[in-house]
């Protein structure tokens, strides 16, 4: 049978993943489901500087019946030219309080009050889009980098083309700064600043075979650095987006329940946290209380015997239920959530894993799931290797997988919009706002009421739908991004772990798998490695952790401000290996370390540790405050009927 006839194009992946680094060096971010994007020669060049993650995108072809055919490149047959539109508009938008699609919301005002009219145009950072054709097309001459804010040009990437012409788009270099010199003070909401995160639309013009053919558009995100490249989030903005996927239609649950695929996944995620998180360590690292990975309780686990029934049902009980019906301080996972709030004052303090996987893990817990643990599959370790019908999928998961859907307050790479099925246009695909159809003004406030259709209720689902024509419908550039905070490293450096010190000092945290709280140092896994030490102090070594952020010196306004500059000093964490005596000290065989670049390790000071800890300790402080502060004008705003 001959080949099928392309009708019609789409890019993948649909949501593409890029990262800040202050290196003009780059590499790909993940393709491949489950694994990271890790170059040969590290993440950091030779100056210590960290390197950018570059998303890269390619163009398949499917038939009528909606099968892929192939993967179309640039050739002597296929024509393909690429645009790329991104904008930062964070400074013109509103502030981040708190997720609007929860009960606890509020009206968010304007960022930068005292700009207004057209001068407020000049908050948003729009250069000139960008088209680029051919192979090995050069980042040169193809820079996004006529944007200004305030009349200051503010760089946001550049684009090029690797040997089978498919799109490399690199982003910001972390420049951040204020126009008007006004010191950062808080983790949202700089009036002044700028960063140079962005987002906006990919599109394609390609011809094939002598024929135009139309394509599906993607979406690139220009991120944070990635400080746990290896790690992903108990639950992944793929796992978040496949529930906004059912709930719009677009995916169906699987109808059984595989214990490798739908539930080790959630307990790995959980265990592998101890590697950036002390509470976790303690409680769900190897050998802790609820080692899940231990092989003997990973055998019961896996097991469908039903003597194993009141095990599961246990741990099934153990998980907070995505429906918010109790204040379950203690349930899993041990994240905080997008209502968080000091102190406490709703459910949603605490995250909850999406529904289908909730039914998974009950259904897990009944017993009734397929018993696979001994059935590992080999996975490829090239895209080029999957079959390509699989192919555009595993892109879409692999660039989603590595990004956070833990609290959205605001969140890491984007927030609590993403979850919505008014903002795609088709399976992970952002839904694009066109130019014809500009968005309203929405005054000085955004009330909840104009985000929500018929007004605002008490949601019965975060997974909900927008307003036609709203903020959470098709998207301009900078849409995506619009909502996090402005400059990112504020955010990056202030959500942390243990906020309710007199519960505990570790737990709940906010983001560790991609801002790590602590970490095992490299002195200490020197220490741990040198076996003419004392078994003692090689042990005592790999138990202590670090405080991650006790490379910026001072209190935390110190540290927010020097995390502006700073940021590519802070370690990252990497796998190493373990002793070759592990199996008799009765850890791990790998083992996961903080790499912090030389001229960092050389000036950090010994008591480094224990300030970074005062230093969290100012930082609940200064955010009870900031809560009390936000009440006060919600209830003066609620007198005045506003």
């Amino acid at each position: 049978m001959g080949k099928s006839e392309i009708v019609r194009a789409a890019i993948h992946p649909a949501i593409g993943i890029a990262r800040i680094g202050d290196s003009d060096e780059y590499f790909i971010g993940p393709e491949l489901p489950g694994e990271p994007a890790l170059p040969s020669d590290g993440l950091r060049d030779a100056t210590g500087r960290l390197k950018k993650q570059a998303a890269r995108f390619r163009i398949y072809g499917y038939d009528a019946d909606g099968h892929v055919v192939e993967e179309l490149t640039a050739s002597s047959k296929t024509k393909i030219e690429w645009e790329v539109e991104v904008a930062n508009t964070k400074a013109a938008w509103y502030d981040f309080e708190l997720a609007m699609d929860i009960p606890q919301a509020e009206a968010a005002a304007r960022r930068n009050p005292s700009i207004a009219g057209a001068q407020r145009a000049q908050l948003e950072i729009r250069p000139t889009p960008k088209k680029i054709s051919g192979c090995n097309a050069g980042r040169a001459a193809h820079a996004l980098d006529d944007g200004q804010f305030m009349g200051k040009c503010v760089p946001l990437g550049a684009l090029h083309t690797d040997d089978r012409g498919r799109l490399v788009f690199t982003g910001g270099s972390g420049l951040s700064a204020s126009y008007d010199g006004r010191p950062v003070s808080t983790f949202a909401n700089n009036d002044g600043w700028h960063d140079d995160v962005s987002d906006g639309p990919v599109r394609a013009r390609v011809q094939h075979d002598g024929r135009d053919i139309p394509v599906d558009p993607a979406w690139v995100v220009c991120a944070p650095p990635n400080y746990g490249p290896e790690f992903t989030s108990i639950v992944t903005l793929y796992d978040l987006l496949t529930e906004t996927m059912i709930q719009a239609g677009w995916a169906t649950p699987s109808k059984s329940v595989s214990f490798r695929r739908d539930i080790l996944p959630i307990f790995e995620r959980t265990a592998r946290i101890q590697w950036l998180n002390a509470g976790f360590f303690t409680q769900f690292g190897s050998g802790g209380p609820q080692d899940f990975l231990r092989p003997e309780l990973l055998q019961r686990l896996a097991s469908e015997d039903p003597q194993e029934n009141e095990l599961r049902r246990q741990v099934f009980n153990a998980f907070r239920s995505p429906e918010y019906d109790d204040r379950q301080r203690l349930a899993l996972p041990w994240i905080y959530g997008d209502g968080m709030e000091l102190p406490a004052s709703n459910n949603r303090q605490w995250m909850a894993i999406p529904p289908h996987m909730y039914d998974a893990l009950q259904r897990w817990s009944e017993g009734k799931f397929v018993a696979d643990l001994e059935h590992p599959t080999v996975s490829p370790n090239a895209i080029g290797k999957v079959a390509i019908r699989e192919q555009p999928g595993a892109l879409d998961r692999a660039a989603l997988e590595f990004c956070l859907a833990d609290a959205f307050h605001p969140g890491c790479e984007v927030t609590w919009p993403i979850r919505h099925a008014s903002m795609f246009m088709g399976p992970y695909r952002i839904l694009h706002r066109s130019g014809l159809d500009p968005e309203p003004d929405y005054g000085d406030e955004l009330e909840p009421a104009a985000v929500y259709a018929g007004g605002w209720s008490k949601p019965t689902s975060i997974y909900g739908t927008g307003t036609p024509g709203g903020p959470l419908w098709g998207q301009r550039a900078g849409g995506l991004t619009r909502w996090m905070a402005v400059p990112w490293q504020t955010d990056t450096a202030s959500c942390r772990d243990g906020y309710d010190a007199a519960y505990d000092e570790y737990v709940p945290t906010f983001w560790p798998a991609r801002v790590p709280n602590q970490v095992l140092a490299e002195d200490d896994y020197e220490t741990l490695m040198d076996k003419a030490q004392p078994k003692t102090r090689r042990l005592a070594a790999y138990r202590n952790r670090e405080e991650w952020l006790r490379v910026l010196p001072g209190g935390y306004l110190d540290q927010i401000r020097r995390m502006v500059d700073d940021f590519s000093d802070l370690g990252v964490v990497l796998r190493q290996p373990g002793p070759d005596d592990a199996h008799e000290l009765g850890i791990p065989e790998q083992l996961y370390v903080e790499a912090l670049p030389s001229h960092t390790r050389q000036k950090l000071q010994p008591d480094a540790g224990a300030r970074a800890r005062l230093a969290k300790q100012e930082l609940r402080a200064v955010e009870k405050a900031a809560v009390g502060t936000r009440r006060q004008t919600r209830k003066a705003a609620r007198r005045r009927g506003e």
